[in-house]
This record gives C-alpha cells, sequence and structure tokens, in this order.
C-alpha cells in the first residue's frame, strides 16, 4: 500500500521546498557503542525500524511525502574503518553534507566507523521526517534491536493528514477568512523586506566537547542546589558568552527553543516519529550584576510560562499556539518561497537555538554490545542565523554538548574560543563542589 500526501507548511519549511541549491535542514545524531558489531546484526536492526517507522519509508515527490510498504530501498549504510577516536568526526563532516536522494528515499541514512572494539553510528535524517524526541527513540530502538535481534517490532501508520494530526480542532469561517486575508497581508510585507537582498551559501561546521564525569557530578550538585536544571544553566553560561562576543551592548538575549509536540498532539504516540516540533521563543536580560544562578531561574520559569501557554491549548489550547501556528499555517504553502527567502536573509536577533535532549538511562540485562557515548544532536538549518547549541544530559555520568554554526556568520575559530571560555565558566561554577569533592 503506498499512502501519499501534501507536506504540512512546517514540514516544506524543513524541506526547503525542493530548493536544489540548498542542502534540505538535516539533523544528525551520533552514538559510540562498544563491541565487535557483525554487519548481519546493523542491517537486521536497520531494516527492521524501517519496516516500523513509516518515516524511514518515505519520499518526496514534488510537495507530497510518499510512504510506501513494499516497493522501497532499504536504508543506505556506509562502512568506513575507524584509525582514531576522532575518525567519526572528520568522516562525519563529509557525510552529512551530501544531497540526499529524497525524491527515492529513504530519507535517512548511517554511516558505521567501525572497529572490533568500538563503533560510533552515526545518523542523518531530513528534519521533514524526524524530530529530536525522533532521534532518541531511534537511538534506543536500534540498540536494543542489535542486541535482540529476534525482537517483532510492531509498525503504525503514518499521520495521513492535519485532521489526523489535530482530530478534535477545525477552524471558524472567520478563521479562515484571516488565515487568507493574513497570508496577503505578509506576502507584500514579505517582498519589502527581501527584496534585492542576497545571502551565500552556509558553510557548516559542528564542535563537540565533554564534561569529565567528576565536573558532571558537581554541575549536577550544584544545579539541584540552586534548583535550576543542567540545561537552562548551561543555555545561560553561553547566551552571556555569545553576548559578549557579538552583542555586549544588548541588554537581551533570545533564544529559539523546540518542545515535544506529543505533548500537545495526542495523535502523534510516545514512540512515534514526526517531524517538527512547536518553538518558543524566550527572552532574557542578562547582567553582570546578577548572580548567574538567579538568571538561570528567571530563564526557567520563562520557559515553563511558555510552554504551559502553549500546553493550555490542549483543552483550548489546541485552540491558540497549535491551532493557529499549525492550521493556520497552512494556508501560508502559496507563499512558501518569500518565507524561505525571508529566512535566509534576514536576521531573527536569535543568539542562537538551544536542546536538551535531557537525562538517557537506556540500561539492558547482560548486553552483547554496550553503548559508550550517546553524543549530541547536531541541526544544520541554511538560514541566516543557523547557530545551535545541543546537549545530551548524564549519559555515563557524562554531559556532552554540540555547538553548531556557519562560518559566514560566526567564524570556527571564534566558536572554539567560546568553547573554551564556556568550559572554563563551568569550571568556575562549580568550583566549591569540587572543592567538597577533595575534602
Amino acid at each position: 500500500m503506498t499512502i501519499k500526501r501534501k507536506l504540512f507548511y512546517a514540514e516544506r519549511l524543513l524541506f526547503l521546498n525542493g530548493d536544489r541549491s540548498r542542502n534540505p535542514i538535516s539533523i544528525t545524531f551520533p552514538i559510540s557503542i562498544k563491541g565487535n558489531i557483525p554487519h548481519s546484526r546493523v542491517r537486521l536492526a536497520l531494516d527492521k525500524l524501517q519496516k516500523r517507522h513509516p518515516a524511514l519509508r518515505a519520499r518526496i515527490e514534488g510537495c507530497y511525502l510518499v510512504y510506501e510498504d513494499t516497493d522501497f530501498r532499504p536504508i543506505p549504510l556506509r562502512i568506513v574503518y575507524r584509525v582514531s577516536e576522532n575518525t567519526w568526526e572528520t568522516e562525519k563532516e563529509k557525510f552529512v553534507p551530501e544531497p540526499y536522494n529524497y525524491e527515492e528515499g529513504p530519507l535517512l541514512r548511517v554511516l558505521w566507523v567501525k572497529s572490533n572494539e568500538v563503533s560510533e553510528f552515526v545518523f542523518t535524517a531530513l528534519h521533514a521526517i524526524m524530530d529530536w524526541k525522533s532521534c532518541v527513540i531511534l537511538m534506543k530502538e536500534f540498540y536494543i534491536l542489535l542486541n535482540a535481534p529476534d525482537k517483532e517490532v510492531v509498525p503504525y501508520l503514518p499521520i495521513q493528514s492535519m485532521k489526523d494530526l489535530l482530530p478534535d480542532v477545525s477552524l471558524t469561517w472567520k478563521e479562515k477568512l484571516m488565515g487568507n486575508v493574513w497570508t496577503e497581508i505578509l506576502r507584500w510585507k514579505l517582498i519589502f523586506t527581501t527584496w534585492n537582498k542576497k545571502v551565500p551559501p552556509p558553510q557548516f561546521y559542528s564542535l563537540i566537547f565533554f564534561l569529565n564525569e567528576e565536573m558532571t557530578v558537581a554541575l549536577n550538585k550544584a544545579a539541584e542546589n540552586n534548583k535550576v536544571s543542567v540545561g537552562n544553566i548551561s543555555c545561560i553560561l553561553a547566551a552571556k558568552l555569545f553576548k559578549a562576543h557579538f552583542h555586549p551592548e544588548k541588554p537581551e538575549c533570545t533564544f529559539f527553543m523546540p518542545l515535544d509536540i506529543r505533548r500537545y498532539a495526542s495523535s502523534v504516540k510516545r514512540d512515534m516519529f514526526f517531524g517538527f516540533a512547536p518553538m518558543i521563543r524566550p527572552k532574557i536580560q542578562l547582567s553582570d550584576d546578577e548572580d548567574v544562578w538567579e538568571q538561570a531561574r528567571r530563564f526557567e520559569k520563562e520557559v515553563i510560562r511558555l510552554a504551559l501557554t502553549m500546553q493550555k491549548t490542549h483543552s483550548q489550547s489546541i485552540r491558540h499556539s497549535i491551532k493557529r501556528g499549525l492550521l493556520v499555517g497552512e494556508y501560508y504553502h502559496r507563499i512558501i518561497k518569500l518565507i524561505l527567502k525571508r529566512n535566509y536573509v534576514i536576521d531573527e536577533k536569535q543568539d542562537f537555538i538551544f536542546a536538551s535532549l535531557g537525562k538517557q538511562q537506556l540500561r539492558l540485562k547482560n548486553p552483547e554490545f554496550e553503548i559508550q557515548h550517546i553524543l549530541p544532536s547536531e541541526i544544520r538549518f541554511p538560514w541566516h542565523n543557523p547557530t545551535y547549541l545541543g546537549i545530551m544530559e548524564f549519559f555515563n555520568n557524562t554531559i556532552e554538548f554540540a555547538f553548531c554554526s556557519n562560518e559566514n556568520l560566526i567564524p570556527k575559530e571564534v566558536l572554539k574560543v567560546i568553547r573554551s571560555e564556556f568550559e572554563q565558566a563551568v569550571k568556575d561554577l562549580i568550583k566549591d563542589e569540587m572543592t567538597k569533592t577533595d575534602n
């Protein structure tokens, strides 16, 4: 059976409307696994994942997403041999930018950096089929299937329409009228704001680093004592550095943060892949005179406030943010090229996109292969400001960070300086906890 549906507006934004001059937005998720893993186990695990998740059997025809049940290509798997701990990073930088064959699919591919002792697997997919939560689901299921090749998987049907996504919501005639009116107003606004503006193609790069176990334990303890999450204090530390380097005169910092759509649309189950996420845009005033922990607490309150504002959507709430963001957004299909051009050339003034994948606990009884690291996800937006900070909190008592940006916006050497300053800021923040540990 073949299921064909028009790409949702948000998916088309992520897919860049098929603009072949720019790679579609991709999301990358690497993991490191100990053991001498047979090729047959890896291939079987990928085939079972593809059988289970419709998104892994999808391809794109024009403005349509096509799910195949039988006649689909297997997930591409490239194997290179591991000669050092950094081989996977070198190979990833060649692998991720390669063009997708999105007309034939599948829209996910895998790099296997192989050795007899440790292997890194780099999964990269179009963001139009996978969000951050989907990456976590993929990693967990792949790991389980590697260790349990006989495990059966249960397929599910894809979301086939906006009505499937939001079954209990419809727009009134007034909202439909306003959707049309605002689309035309936005069309002319975009024409004037993007007129004769050009931007060079992005040159992406990423920097990954870890806090060791001692620093991780100390940061976790300090965060608990100050009643703030590790992700949010890390975000504030990074924001202060970005402000110091790029906008020292600007008192306010702005972030884009994705939320898990499964909290708001009950039709997307906890273990299903889905391609896009609602975004919130928290802002915070930063001052050198204010305690950094107090700033992190204010930031956390603002994030919770914005998330709850969206969540209120579920009673009346799929009434405002989700309803207007998804249903009204469907009216923007006819001006999507103008919207994309705006994203390429207009600075949204956000300091960076921030995502935390939280605490991941994955323990199997007597596993044949064991996860060594879950590395933080990366995302590559070919937009004006694609700068991204991703955090994987607390796996094997380490915290892992990914800084990603565009050479045209922030030179890699500058971001290396920010990374070093960030590590030093963390050390300064936890020096009291480290002293207690030493004593």
